[in-house]
């Protein structure tokens, strides 16, 4: 297949971006389905997310096929994931088949109703095929990202609490990293791959400002058999917090 022109993939594309306004039950989940236009295939580059309290909201994205459910993420907090998508789009795409879905389940950890909307964004049929033959003409394969996601529970006063992080086989190299919590300013966190900190001790708002806008000044990659780990400190004396993290990766 030959690359459309700009002019022939505008009139022969569609602009499409499906959302959906759920109430997530106090103390309880709901799940829901996403499709391509018509149902066809569809390249699924960003997650919008709208509403309040998402600090309270635990996510977990599948790819429902006939080979079975591919975890996109899994039970991380809503804001993370708003904070990851806020002004960047994933330089590739998870692809959604024809005729099957992305199913993401919302659970809700408060004892109040919350209303969210979750909006996606990305290629419909056309634009990506029409997106994989540009990357074919030029002997390369159209990028499929891996998030590397984890939550954890952070005590009160903690210092230096580790979380590993679980990496798949295949090597990744990482792009960019986004942290939140219920409470972001009472966290601190250190970042550590190899037994070199690639990121010193910083608030998370500090690495959300790094990489709203930007990827890494130089990626990094990962091997599953070496530690990539997270120290987090809360300086909140009095309370337990909750930090969810997520990295945009793709396979070398």
């Amino acid at each position: 297949m030959n690359p459309l022109s700009k002019s022939e993939l505008i009139q022969k594309g569609k602009y499409f971006t499906p959302a959906q306004q759920i109430t997530v039950p106090a103390n309880g989940s709901i799940s829901v389905d996403f499709q391509g236009y018509n149902g066809r295939i569809y390249g699924l580059n960003r997650f919008i997310i709208g509403g309040s309290s998402l600090e309270s909201i635990l996510a977990t994205a599948k790819l429902i096929n006939t080979d079975g459910k591919t975890t996109i993420f899994e039970n991380i907090q809503l804001n993370v994931i708003q904070q990851l998508f806020l002004a960047r789009s994933l330089r590739g795409a998870f692809i959604i088949e024809p005729q099957t879905q992305l199913e993401l389940t919302l659970t809700n950890v408060t004892g109040a109703d919350i209303d969210v909307n979750v909006e996606l964004a990305g290629y419909s049929d056309v634009q990506l095929n029409n997106l994989k033959a540009q990357y074919e003409c030029k002997g390369a394969s159209f990028p499929k990202p891996v998030l590397v996601s984890t939550k954890v529970d952070v005590a009160a006063g903690a210092t230096d609490s580790i979380a590993k992080l679980s990496l798949p086989a295949s090597k990744l190299r990482l792009y960019r990293m986004a942290l939140r919590s219920d409470s972001d300013a009472n966290i601190q966190v250190k970042v550590r791959y190899n037994k070199y900190y690639i990121k010193p001790l910083v608030y998370l708002s500090q690495i959300n400002d790094e990489f709203k806008h930007m990827d890494m000044i130089l990626p990094i990659d990962l091997e599953s058999t070496t530690p990539f780990e997270l120290y987090l400190t809360n300086l909140d004396g009095a309370a337990l917090h909750t930090v969810s993290f997520l990295a945009e990766t793709y396979k070398v």
